[in-house]
């Protein structure tokens, strides 16, 4: 967040009125309110959404045979659903507004993933592929939507990755 503040700080000063929301997304809340209600935020407050950022991330995994229903849902909420909401909602708005950018951050773990990561892999992979849809079908209203995929960060899930212990 101090990144992103850091960024609002620099727009501002160009003399742009600019506001970042800052939102999680919860599994086990009602995820199609929640992309509406964090994607109306700025429209509320400017009338428009120029850039939608979905970074979300949800980790957990370990051997594939005791992975469990919830889990995997819960992965899957968080780093495909939610984005799926939210970038759906932002699309709408866009559209009527003749254009805007969605970012959404993947996962090199979505191209190579590594072992006992099948939920966040999956999650990842599937990003990408939403990524690439919507970039072909949004291009012509205007709207650009891009993927970025980050390495490996050194954390302690990662290290317990490497280790080859349940994330």
């Amino acid at each position: 967040l101090m990144a992103l503040a850091a960024m609002l700080t620099a727009v501002t000063a160009s003399g742009t009125t600019s506001v970042i929301h800052h939102a999680v997304i919860h599994p086990g809340r009602s995820l199609e309110k929640q992309g509406y209600r964090v994607t109306y935020l700025p429209v509320d407050e400017f009338g428009r959404v120029d850039i939608l950022i979905n970074n979300s991330g949800a980790f957990d995994g370990g051997p594939f045979e005791e992975l469990t229903l919830e889990t995997w849902q819960k992965v899957l909420a968080v780093n495909l659903t939610g984005p799926f909401l939210c970038g759906r909602e932002a699309m709408r708005i866009m559209k009527r507004q003749g254009g805007g950018r969605i970012i959404n951050i993947g996962s090199i773990g979505g191209i190579f993933p590594a072992p006992f990561t099948a939920p966040y892999s999956a999650s990842k992979a599937a990003m990408h592929a939403l990524t690439h849809a919507l970039r072909r079908e949004l291009l012509p209203e205007g709207i650009h939507v891009v993927l970025i995929i980050p390495g490996n960060i050194k954390t302690s899930i990662w290290k317990k990755v490497q280790d080859g212990t349940k994330a």
